[in-house]
């Protein structure tokens, strides 16, 4: 960004506030939940910051206690969040989940994110700017997902490449399945609750990971 040093990694996606049980069971049947905060993409972003890298998050929350939380516990981490956008009508998402069964891992996620204030994520909202000093843009298959704007804005981040020289797009998806030859170029992305992500963008990838 303007002004900025350069950057390592930009990570964009959604991050969302998490409700852990005080105790196995249903979530029916549980008491208490302890708050903590989930997101793959934000997630990467606090390790690497870790590991002595210059990150940043590209996301998207509510103008709620929910995304002051979000915002200033990955901020504490060391990454550089001047890009969040907060939205003064939407909600920062949230889900709730059990304690997995010792034995076959099991567990149940409950999530409320329809309508979050990241699902409004689009290339009206997010620069190119925020992206454009990175090496690396990181991105996951669920951003694409959450909603039509946030496929296109996929699209437009992946596809410019002006900037630093050299600069990688790489992708974290659930699962994914490869064409004859396996290149990156030609992979089918499924992810959760999407189906598949069109080939538009994933000839735009680098690196994918499962």
């Amino acid at each position: 960004m303007a002004g900025e040093p350069p950057v390592d990694v930009v990570c964009l996606g959604e991050s969302m506030v998490t409700f852990l049980p005080s105790r196995p069971g249903r979530l029916a049947d549980v008491p208490a939940f302890e708050r903590a905060i989930g997101g793959a993409e934000s997630n990467v972003a606090c390790a690497l910051a870790a590991a002595g890298h210059r990150t940043r998050w590209v996301g998207r929350v509510g103008r709620d206690g929910f995304g002051d939380h979000l915002v200033e516990t990955i901020a504490a981490h060391g990454v550089d969040v001047g890009a969040v956008e907060r939205d003064p009508r939407r909600p920062t998402g949230v889900y709730f989940r059990t304690a997995a069964d010792r034995a076959t891992d099991a567990h149940e996620v409950v999530y409320y994110r329809a309508g979050s204030a990241a699902s409004a994520m689009s290339p009206a909202t997010v620069p190119y700017e925020t992206v454009a000093d990175a090496r690396v843009l990181h991105l996951t298959g669920i951003t694409a997902a959450l909603s039509d704007d946030c496929l296109a804005l996929m699209r437009v981040l992946t596809a410019r490449r002006p900037g630093r020289e050299g600069r990688k797009v790489t992708m974290d998806s659930p699962r994914h399945t490869t064409s004859t030859g396996g290149s990156p170029a030609t992979l089918a992305l499924p992810c959760v609750s999407c189906g598949s992500i069109d080939p538009a963008l994933a000839r735009m990838l680098d690196s994918i990971e499962r």
